[in-house]
């Protein structure tokens, strides 16, 4: 069995050590956590024809995205399955890193990862010396408005320009919205990581920053690029403050202060509720 080397591995909303896994040790998340994320980096670019995760103690109850870089490639497992694996879309493009994204699965446990490289071969996962395992480092609990937020989707259950919201308990964010050019809808999928600047008990202030790109389908998948000694993806800057406050009825308003013309996330006002399974 030849070995895959890993760099990072990410648990974003991890209650023990990612690498566990590595060891045949489960991982489990905080409770009732969903859109949670797992993120392998390798130390080098790798070819992958398959990879599958493996539930402790049950079937997953919702399907389950993979996201594959370089090339902005995704598959996606249906759920009901203890087990649950991907074939790798163009498996003889390298592959740098994988992100895992649990969707509605709540209460997980993982009890191993699985890779396959081109020749059909099963791989170790083992971490290099000093390589990084991390989980959680937000504490969602603290006020009510975040509790709602923190490791939850929110959309505004439009059937068209369907926006979505993503803030992880490990600092990262996804943002899935649409920016008219010329007249001309175009979608796209913000990536990066958010501070929380003020918390009350219904409104939280945030300030993202990370990269906004041209997507024909929600890509809530890039994990690193100069840190992880990549070249980064042309895209445009995201920059903002956002204010969540809670509505009436379980709803919530996302709201963007900042002046129409520097706005990098365009959107003033969009209520929005916490989503379902595969809306």
């Amino acid at each position: 069995m030849k070995s895959l080397i890993l760099t990072s591995i990410i648990f974003s909303a991890g209650l023990s050590s990612p690498d566990a896994i590595l060891k045949s040790e489960p991982i489990k998340v905080r409770p009732g956590a969903e859109f949670v994320k797992l993120s392998l980096v390798f130390n080098k670019n790798e070819k992958i024809s398959r990879i599958s995760v493996d539930s402790c103690d049950r079937p997953f109850n919702d399907g389950i995205d993979f996201f594959f870089y370089p090339g902005f490639r995704s598959s996606y497992a249906e759920a009901g399955k203890k087990t649950l694996g991907v074939v790798v879309p163009r498996p003889n493009d390298p592959v740098r890193t994988v992100a895992i994204m649990f969707g509605n699965n709540e209460d997980l446990c993982l009890n191993s990862i699985k890779v396959w490289n081109g020749a059909g071969e099963l791989l170790s996962l083992s971490l290099a010396n000093g390589a990084k395992a991390s989980a959680a480092s937000i504490e969602p609990s603290s006020t009510e408005v975040l509790r709602s937020v923190i490791d939850r989707e929110y959309t505004n259950k439009e059937k068209t320009e369907l926006w979505r919201y993503r803030f992880r308990s490990d600092g990262t964010f996804f943002v899935r919205g649409f920016a008219d050019e010329m007249n001309d809808s175009r979608e796209f999928s913000a990536l990066g990581t958010y501070k929380i600047v003020s918390s009350s008990k219904k409104k939280a202030k945030f300030e993202l920053e990370g990269m906004r790109y041209s997507t024909p389908q929600p890509w809530d998948g890039l994990v690193c690029t100069k840190e992880c000694g990549m070249q980064e993806i042309p895209g445009t800057p995201v920059k903002e403050s956002v204010e969540i406050e809670h509505a009436s009825g379980g709803a919530l308003f996302v709201r963007n202060r900042n002046d129409r013309s520097s706005r990098t996330l365009p959107f003033s006002d969009l209520k929005i509720r916490a989503s379902t399974l595969r809306e």
